[in-house]
């Protein structure tokens, strides 16, 4: 089969509200029960962005271990500051598409 990495990029500023944030939790943890985690399959990794972006965890943290990708996207803290949306983006592309640091060739 087709081998993915997958990085999602998403804002948890404090545009977003905290309840909302949940529902994206939610959301993520649905969408991710979804596929087939691991290193042969869909590899996920998780950058979050509000004032800055940050690198959750990359795309070979939780190989083989949906349950655990699920709780670390459900213990994603929720962020309170203002939403750069540049910064985020920024951060995706040097931190989720180097091949050979995270994402296989």
């Amino acid at each position: 089969g087709c081998r993915v990495d997958l990085c999602l990029v998403v804002d948890n500023s404090g545009s977003i509200g905290q309840d909302n944030w949940k529902h994206v939790q939610s959301f993520l943890g649905n969408f991710v029960n979804q596929l087939t985690i691991s290193d042969k399959a869909t590899q996920v990794g998780l950058l979050t962005f509000a004032a800055f972006g940050k690198l959750v965890f990359p795309m070979d943290a939780y190989n083989d271990d949906k349950a655990g990708l699920i709780d670390a996207i459900n213990s994603t803290r929720f962020c309170t500051t203002g939403t750069n949306i540049d910064v985020g983006l920024s951060e995706a592309r040097t931190s989720c598409l180097n091949v050979g640091e995270f994402v296989r060739s």
